[in-house]
């Protein structure tokens, strides 16, 4: 038994919505690491939190093309401000 349009198009905006918040989520984190990172005095410490702004922005990267490809992979994907 398959899945509807209709539901397999419920699906697609539901996790384009999960996707669309996960980003959210990760860009308020990296505004928060980069607010902090004024705040560390050593050169390590302000390492440390520029590699984790560099792994939120690769993860970023990441959902970004995930989401482009369920875009791709669903010809009536509702569009994001719907």
């Amino acid at each position: 038994m398959g899945v509807s349009p209709r539901a397999r198009s419920a699906s697609a905006a539901s996790t384009a919505r999960h996707l669309e918040q996960a980003c959210a989520r990760l860009q308020d984190a990296t505004d928060e690491l980069e607010t902090a990172l004024s705040a560390i005095p050593s050169p390590d410490g302000q390492a440390d939190l520029h590699e984790a702004i560099g792994s939120i922005m690769e993860t970023l990267r990441l959902i970004a093309a995930a989401h482009a490809r369920l875009e791709r992979l669903q010809p009536d994907f509702p569009a994001a401000a719907e």
